[in-house]
């Protein structure tokens, strides 16, 4: 979540003061593994909620999204 917060940083203060030559270094070496590594970590996480008891994950991910869906 981080590398995604950075690359609409960057597009954002690129676009209206610049960035130095450093940031934009960092940003270009940070964009082809953002995706991925995110994916990663996702998984990462994803197997204790798959192998965990069914009610938790019902109520804890899909009741608790399902609601603020269907709230806005």
């Amino acid at each position: 979540i981080l590398l995604v917060v950075f690359h609409h940083a960057q597009d954002g203060v690129d676009a209206t003061i610049g960035l130095s030559d450093t940031f934009n270094y960092y940003y270009k070496i940070l964009s082809p593994i953002r995706m991925p590594l995110f994916f990663l970590v996702a998984g990462l996480f994803a197997a204790r909620a798959i192998n965990g008891p069914l009610r938790p994950f019902l109520d804890g991910k899909i009741l608790h999204f399902a609601y603020f869906y269907l709230l806005w």
